[in-house]
């Protein structure tokens, strides 16, 4: 997919186990993931650092955010920015469907 703006997206953990993927926003006291996916099934052999430089693998299973999901920055875990190429069909769907 060819796009003029990268978007900033990246897998993020937060408490109780839940790990999200999307186009990435922080303000102030708040951060977010505007357009995304819970990540259900990882599908990786080598984790999520492999999810983030590969995008969604074929056993892969992303639950939709439809709303979005937001958090105060103090209960990130931390988060890895992916690879905006491997993520870019991914987003793009998001967008045609938001």
């Amino acid at each position: 997919m060819t796009q003029d703006k990268k978007h900033d997206v990246r897998i993020v953990v937060l408490p109780y186990g839940w790990v999200v993927v999307g186009i990435y926003e922080r303000n102030n006291d708040r951060c977010r993931i505007a357009t995304g996916a819970t990540i259900t099934r990882w599908g990786t052999s080598a984790g999520l650092g492999e999810l983030a430089t590969k995008g969604p693998l074929g056993s892969t299973r992303l639950d939709p955010l439809p709303t979005g999901a937001d958090w105060h920055p103090l209960g990130e875990i931390f988060s890895i920015p992916c690879d905006p190429d491997a993520w870019a069909d991914t987003v793009a769907g998001w967008l045609s469907n938001g």
